[in-house]
């Protein structure tokens, strides 16, 4: 089993939970931010292929769809939404010809919830040139720029087999990087900060040039 290039989208909830069990007013929140990225990967040729959702914090009890269509089954929303976790497998026609294979995967944290798209390094890093992983992580920070048109997440973050761990107020306290790359939206949503570590999304190669810099994508 190869390894994955991670993005992580997160977003902040009203209230910490002191378990995964939460209100119905964050349940719906989930949902829609749901709804906006399966419109997100439809609009670009998108095709859901799996749908699988565990109905128990074990992870003992699951339900699952296994139709490939370009729509996700309306009445499976909520229970996606209020399940403990969640998986769903998408083809879409993103950051490369001929689009991509990922798992989006629902993940709730006691102070926030996220979604996980896990794609397979060997289908984004064919040579791993230095040539290759920098033209490479143009296209993610465009992809993930991209996906705030549609949903408005806290931050989003990339890396090889990324996994959440802060809040957005967490984040902003660390001294270290812990991504290799991480997407702030500014408070007037007309910009981003983009913040590169000094290694790339292999989670192997270093990184020439990092550092923070602002960037000002159109129609936001």
């Amino acid at each position: 089993m190869g390894s994955y290039i991670s993005i992580g989208l997160t977003y902040g909830i009203v209230q910490r939970f002191a378990n995964l069990v939460y209100d119905d007013i964050t349940n719906n929140k989930i949902e829609k931010e749901l709804k906006k990225l399966i419109e997100y990967f439809l609009d670009f040729d998108g095709i859901i292929k799996n749908i699988k959702y565990s109905e128990d914090l074990e992870g003992e009890h699951w339900k699952e769809v296994n139709s490939p269509s370009p729509f996700f089954p309306r009445d499976c929303y909520k229970s996606f939404s209020r399940g403990f976790y969640g998986e769903v497998a998408v083809h879409a026609d993103i950051l490369k010809s001929g689009g991509v294979d990922l798992i989006m995967r629902l993940e709730k944290q006691f102070e926030f919830f996220g979604f996980l798209l896990d794609i397979k390094e060997e289908d984004l890093l064919e040579t791993h040139s230095k040539e290759e992983i920098g033209y490479m992580t143009e296209e993610l920070i465009d992809t993930m720029m991209s996906i705030y048109k549609y949903s408005k997440y806290d931050y989003t973050f990339c890396d090889q087999e990324a996994e959440f761990k802060y809040s957005l107020s967490s984040l902003k306290k660390l001294k270290e990087d812990v991504y290799s790359i991480v997407i702030i939206p500014d408070s007037d949503n007309n910009s981003f900060t983009v913040i590169k570590s000094d290694w790339n999304i292999d989670g192997l190669t270093g990184r020439e040039k990092y550092g923070k810099e602002i960037r000002f994508p159109q129609n936001v």
